[in-house]
C-alpha cells in the first residue's frame, strides 16, 4: 500500500469518524479496526457512498459524512427504501409510504442536508423500479420501459439507447450499466444483459446471462460485481462466469455498494454483512481487500487458551484481524511456525511470529494448510532446570503478549536461578526446530504449585544438591505390605513421577518432618523430591520390620511348640508298649 493511497484511506475514514462520533451516540457502539469510525448498522439499513461522503438511512433518519462532519435530516412519517442512489450532491431514495411508491430526494454538502421536491415532470415515481450510481456523478433510475439520467432539479431528456416499445423490465429488482451501451439487470434473481440494438427483442429470456440466486449488483473499477446471499462475486463478460471474490459474512439481508476517491484512484466496496455490521473494501479489479469494519458490536477474542499446539505452515495462509472482521493482518509463508491457541467457529485463533509485524494474535481459517509439530515430554535438558539469570519470568502461556491481546500471555511468577523448577516437556518440536518453549513447574516459598511456560533460551539443567548438614535419613513404609512408594517431582499425585521405591529404602530429608503435612521433601538422586508423609518412617521398625519382628517370635514358638507335641507323643507310645 503507497503512502498516496493509505494517506487518502485514512482521510476517508477521518471524514466519516468526525461526524459519527456526534450523532451515532450509544454504550454498544465500536470502534472500525482501521479508525475511529462508529456507525449503527441494522437488517434494515440502506447506504450508499460516493467519493469522501457516506450516507445511510435507518428508522425515518437520513445521515450523511461529509468534510469531518455528518448530518442528518428526519421525515416525519416512516418509509421503506426500496433502492439508494447518491453522487456528490444529491442523496436519492426509492422509498414505499403512505401513499405508495415515491423518490425522495436530498441535497447535502460541508453546511447540512435538507430535502428537495422533484421537478422533472418526466419521471413518474410510480413507476420507477430501481436506482443507480455509476460513480461519474451521475445517477440513472429506471421504470418498465425506460433508463433516465436523473438529473434533479432540470429537465431531463430520455437516454435514447435505452427505450423498450414493451413493458419487459416490470419486474427488474435492480440494474447497472457496465458501459455507455451494455445494460445488466436482476430479474427473479437471474443476470440479464441487452444492448442498445435488442432491447426491444420479443423473448425476454434471450437476455439471460447467468441463473442464480442473485440480489445486488454493481459497477466497481471496470468490473460487474455480483452478490447473493451466500458469497459475493465478479463476473467475467467474455466467458459468461463468476469469480468468487468473498465467500463468508453474507446472507439474506446483505447488500453492495461502491465508491471511487478518484484523488486516489481508489475504488471501495461497501458490504453489509449478516451481524449485522458493513464491511470496507479495497477493489483493485482483481481481488477485495479488507479495509475496514463499521461495527456497532465489540467482538471478544479469546483469553484463555486450551489448545497450544505447535503447527507447521505448509503453503501461503492468510492471519485475520477476527472471525467478523476479515482486515488482513499478515500472510504466512510455507515453513513459519504458529501456535494455536482457540478453536473460533471456522477458524482457529493463533499467536505467530511475523518479522515487522506488531500484532502477534489473529485467526486463520481451520481449512488451512498447517501440520502439527508434536510436543516432546522427555527433554534434552532433562527432569530438572534452573533459571540462567536473576528474576527470569514464567508465563502463563507460551509467548509474550503483545498485539491485538496484550494480556494474552502475561508473566505470572518470576523465579531465581536458586529455584527448582520441574520440566514437564517442551511445547513443540520439528526435526530440529523446536518453538523456544518449556512447561514448567514449581513450588513457591509458600507452597503453591504453579505451572507456566518459560523460554529454553533462559534454562539450564539444574546444579545438583546435596544432603543439607542438618538432614535425617528416614525409611520409606507403606500401609500395604510389598507396596512401592512413588516419589514425585512436585507435592501433588498428578506430578511428574520421579521413582517407585522399595519398602525400607533410606532417604534424606530435605525439611523438619512434620507428621501433620500431607507430603514430605526428600532428596533423591541429589535433588529434591515429595512423598507422601504417610509413607514416612522417622524411626522404628518399618511396617516389612515390624512384620518380620512380630512373624519369627510367633514362627519360633510354634516350631518349639510342635516339638515338644512331637516329643510327647511319642514318650506315650513308648509307655504304653511297655
Amino acid at each position: 500500500m503507497n503512502k498516496k493511497f493509505l494517506l487518502i484511506s485514512i482521510l476517508l475514514c477521518c471524514v466519516l469518524a468526525a461526524g459519527c462520533l456526534s450523532v451515532f451516540v450509544g454504550d454498544n457502539y465500536a470502534f472500525a479496526e482501521n479508525s475511529n469510525i462508529m456507525i449503527d448498522i441494522t437488517k434494515d439499513s440502506s447506504f450508499s457512498a460516493y467519493g469522501d461522503a457516506f450516507a445511510l438511512v435507518t428508522e425515518q433518519k437520513i445521515y450523511v459524512a461529509k468534510d469531518s462532519t455528518i448530518h442528518s435530516f428526519t421525515e416525519e412519517a416512516p418509509f421503506t427504501v426500496l433502492d439508494m442512489a447518491m453522487n456528490s450532491k444529491y442523496i436519492v431514495l426509492l422509498v414505499t409510504n403512505s401513499d405508495g411508491k415515491a423518490l425522495y430526494v436530498y441535497e447535502y454538502n460541508s453546511e447540512g442536508i435538507k430535502k428537495t421536491p422533484v421537478n422533472n415532470s418526466s419521471i413518474y415515481p410510480e413507476e420507477i423500479i430501481a436506482l443507480y450510481n455509476n460513480n461519474e456523478d451521475t445517477l440513472y433510475a429506471m421504470d418498465s420501459n425506460k433508463v433516465y439520467i436523473l438529473e434533479i432539479n432540470s429537465s431531463s431528456e430520455l437516454w435514447a439507447t435505452f427505450i423498450s416499445k414493451n413493458p419487459i423490465y416490470e419486474t427488474v429488482e435492480d440494474f447497472s450499466l457496465l458501459n455507455s451501451d451494455v445494460l445488466y439487470f436482476l430479474h427473479d434473481g437471474d443476470l440479464y444483459s441487452t444492448t442498445s440494438k435488442n432491447i426491444n427483442e420479443p423473448d425476454f429470456s434471450s437476455y439471460l446471462k447467468l441463473e442464480g440466486n442473485f440480489t445486488d449488483l454493481v459497477v466497481s473499477n471496470g468490473s460487474l460485481l455480483l452478490l447473493d446471499n451466500q458469497k459475493i462475486y465478479k463476473y467475467d463478460d467474455v466467458t459468461n462466469s463468476l469469480t468468487e471474490l468473498l465467500t463468508s459474512g453474507i446472507d439474506e439481508t446483505s447488500s453492495v455498494a461502491t465508491t471511487y476517491i478518484s484523488a486516489s484512484n481508489t475504488h471501495y466496496v461497501y458490504i453489509k454483512s449478516d451481524l449485522p455490521s458493513l464491511n470496507m473494501y479495497v477493489y483493485d479489479g482483481k481481488t477485495l481487500d479488507y479495509y475496514n469494519t463499521f461495527d456497532r458490536t465489540i467482538y471478544s477474542h479469546p483469553t484463555e487458551y486450551n489448545l497450544l499446539t505447535m503447527q507447521k505452515i505448509n503453503s501461503e495462509t492468510i492471519v485475520y484481524s477476527s472471525p467478523r472482521h476479515l482486515q488482513k493482518l499478515a500472510t504466512l509463508s510455507s515453513g513459519d511456525y504458529i501456535m494455536l491457541l482457540n478453536e473460533v467457529g471456522d477458524f482457529y485463533y493463533i499467536y505467530f511470529q511475523k518479522e515487522g509485524k506488531d500484532v502477534s494474535l489473529g485467526y486463520i481459517k481451520k481449512d488451512s494448510d498447517i501440520t502439527l509439530c508434536p510436543a516432546k515430554t522427555d527433554c534434552e535438558i532433562g527432569m530438572y532446570a534452573q533459571a540462567l539469570h536473576p528474576d527470569i519470568a514464567i508465563y502463563k502461556y507460551p509467548f509474550v503478549g503483545n498485539g491485538l491481546n496484550v494480556t494474552g500471555s502475561e508473566a505470572i511468577a518470576y523465579v531465581s536461578i536458586y529455584d527448582q523448577l520441574v520440566v514437564i516437556g517442551n511445547v513443540g518440536q520439528n526435526g530440529s526446530d523446536t518453538w523456544g518453549w518449556y512447561k514448567v513447574g514449581y513450588l513457591t516459598s509458600d507452597n503453591k504449585i504453579i505451572y507456566g511456560y518459560i523460554q529454553e533460551k533462559n534454562v539450564s539443567p539444574y546444579t545438583v544438591l546435596t544432603p543439607p548438614a542438618i538432614s535425617k535419613t528416614v525409611k520409606l513404609s507403606s500401609k500395604k505390605l510389598g507396596e512401592y512408594i512413588k516419589v514425585y517431582a512436585l507435592p501433588q499425585e498428578d506430578a511428574k513421577l520421579v521413582a517407585e521405591l522399595k519398602e525400607g529404602t533410606s532417604i534424606d530429608l530435605n525439611e523438619k518432618y512434620d507428621k501433620n503435612s500431607e507430603w514430605t521433601a526428600v532428596i533423591y538422586n541429589d535433588m529434591i523430591a515429595y512423598v507422601k508423609t504417610e509413607n514416612i518412617q522417622p524411626g522404628g521398625l518399618t511396617s516389612w520390620q515390624l512384620a518380620l519382628a512380630i512373624t519369627i517370635p510367633i514362627v519360633v514358638v510354634a516350631i518349639v511348640v510342635t516339638i515338644i507335641i512331637l516329643v510327647v507323643v511319642k514318650k506315650r507310645k513308648y509307655l504304653s508298649r511297655m
